[in-house]
């Protein structure tokens, strides 16, 4: 009850964690950033706060991801400047999320950024309040839905993610300039949809989500962007025939962007800094051929082929995450024991028959 009269008057507590540091002397909290956003990595935090109020008096209540950019990176500022206040941040690149899918790729960052915070404390016996419905495979704690707008420990960790995740949305757009990432951050905006059709997919673009990977049925019938869906299915379908006319010779991608671009906490608070600096979003793709005013249907030959290339790259891409043993073992989409591999054990349970 006292979590909740605190998150109605817009204060975080300490209540959960206070509770489990009668059992666990050393609590942290663990939150990720990214896993709904359609490019670019996943990125998480772990966050232990010293036990005094003051460290969490001025950390603002709700979802970090509704504050100004202004207020998430005051807070972060704050949060770094703080004394005793012990934290860590790690990114899983969009190859793994390909290949692991988008719960697995965020509990393998969890897991990352958990193991730099226990280097970092020198002790291993950390108790993590976790920021969704399961806790990673591997790490003690427990998950608590939306935690992070109610609970100090895992507030702070989502503020940590969420500027990660900005600055290393910022240095993928230096290097793919025609997408906006700087603005839009990889999530599925109307102007993100309206670049992507119209320069087609980036090198730093996931295949498994939205619109490139398949949808069926009502919750595509009611997506508002089923037009652009249709365009980006359609170009993918005609990017994988021509591979196979000219004898499966497409490239499975190219580099490795966005890999680890915040992989601990010095590069996160390097990047923090910049960040304040705006990112230009003039860096220039590869074979990119002109800014965001020369696509549509005035592209030149060039512009054309570019976008082609990039729809084959992005398919071979699609074809080598599901290959068996590639990456986070093909297919398989959700470790074990995740929260949507048991939402996906529910659906397919069958009905007993009343026979």
């Amino acid at each position: 009850m006292l979590r909740i009269a605190a998150a109605c008057h817009g204060l975080l507590s300490r209540t959960t964690e206070r509770h489990l540091r009668r059992t666990h002397p050393h609590v942290a909290g663990l939150d990720e950033c990214g896993v709904g956003a359609i490019a670019g990595p996943v990125v998480a935090a772990a966050v232990r706060l010293p036990e005094s109020d003051d460290a969490a008096a001025w950390l603002p209540a709700g979802d970090c991801k509704l504050l100004s950019r202004a207020a998430r990176l005051d807070a972060y500022e704050r949060l770094r400047a703080a004394p005793r206040v012990l934290w860590s941040c790690a990114a899983v690149d969009h190859r793994a999320v390909d290949s692991l899918g988008p719960q697995a790729a965020a509990h393998a960052a969890m897991r990352l950024a958990a193991a730099r915070l226990e280097r970092k404390a020198c002790r291993s016996c950390f108790y993590y309040l976790v920021d969704g419905e399961a806790v990673p495979a591997g790490l003690r704690g427990e998950a608590h839905v939306r935690c992070d707008q109610s609970e100090a420990c895992v507030a702070a960790a989502s503020i940590v993610a969420s500027v990660a995740h900005e600055v290393a949305m910022r240095s993928l757009g230096r290097r793919h300039g025609l997408w906006d990432l700087p603005t839009n951050l990889g999530w599925p905006s109307r102007q993100h949809m309206r670049l992507l059709l119209r320069h087609g997919p980036s090198g730093c673009h996931r295949g498994s989500c939205f619109p490139f990977a398949p949808r069926y049925g009502r919750r595509l019938a009611s997506h508002p962007d089923r037009a652009a869906y249709t365009v980006v299915q359609r170009e993918l379908r005609r990017a994988r025939s021509e591979d196979a006319v000219a004898g499966g010779g497409g490239a499975g991608g190219s580099g490795s962007d966005g890999a680890d671009v915040c992989s601990d906490s010095d590069g996160a608070e390097a990047g923090g800094g910049s960040g304040k600096g705006g990112g230009g979003e003039g860096g220039g793709e590869e074979g990119g051929g002109g800014g965001e005013g020369g696509g549509g249907r005035d592209q030149p030959a060039g512009a054309e082929e570019a976008r082609r290339r990039r729809y084959l790259e992005l398919a071979g891409r699609i074809e080598a995450a599901r290959a068996p043993g590639a990456g986070g073992g093909g297919p398989r989409r959700y470790e074990a024991g995740s929260a949507s591999s048991v939402r996906g054990r529910r659906r397919r349970r069958r009905r007993p028959s009343t026979h």
